[in-house]
């Protein structure tokens, strides 16, 4: 019963550290339908598992309204029947980032100074409670835009 992740793993020597390295972790969630949506997903937060039964059950459909597919709502991992659930800043300052998370589940920070090209700021990042946050931001440039990625 778990799904598809990702870990983070770099060695270190106790003075040297490698780079990051990304090892994806794979399992078999059934998904009868093969729309992306794992069925105990599916049957957790809409009671069965056939997107047919009842209405917005779909990948692509919105259930709570909140501007996020059924299946967004799935790799942010917000409740897709809760349109207060999802991945937005909580505080901002010109030092500091917050937003709603996840405990233990890993973030990335990206930066733009244009919204088109973006870079990666931060990573991994993973908050202990429901309040991601990142510290030291300041020596970025003057105009600076930022989206944060939970990384599915």
């Amino acid at each position: 019963n778990s799904f598809r992740d990702v870990v983070y793993a770099r060695a270190v020597d106790g003075t040297n550290a490698s780079p990051y390295v990304s090892i994806r972790v794979l399992s078999f969630a059934p998904d009868a339908d093969s729309d992306g949506l794992p069925d105990t997903w599916m049957t957790n937060y809409f009671g069965n598992a056939n997107p047919n039964i009842g209405s917005n059950h779909h990948a692509s459909d919105d259930f709570d309204g909140d501007g996020f597919s059924n299946l967004r709502e799935f790799l942010l991992g917000t409740d897709p029947t809760n349109k207060n659930s999802n991945l937005h800043f909580t505080s901002t300052t010109l030092s500091q980032l917050q937003w709603e998370a996840k405990g233990y589940e890993l973030y990335e920070l990206h930066s733009s100074t244009n919204l088109s090209t973006w870079t990666r700021r931060l990573s991994p990042i993973i908050p202990l409670t429901s309040v991601g946050s990142v510290s030291n931001i300041s020596d970025l440039s003057p105009k600076q835009f930022f989206r944060v990625i939970k990384v599915p």
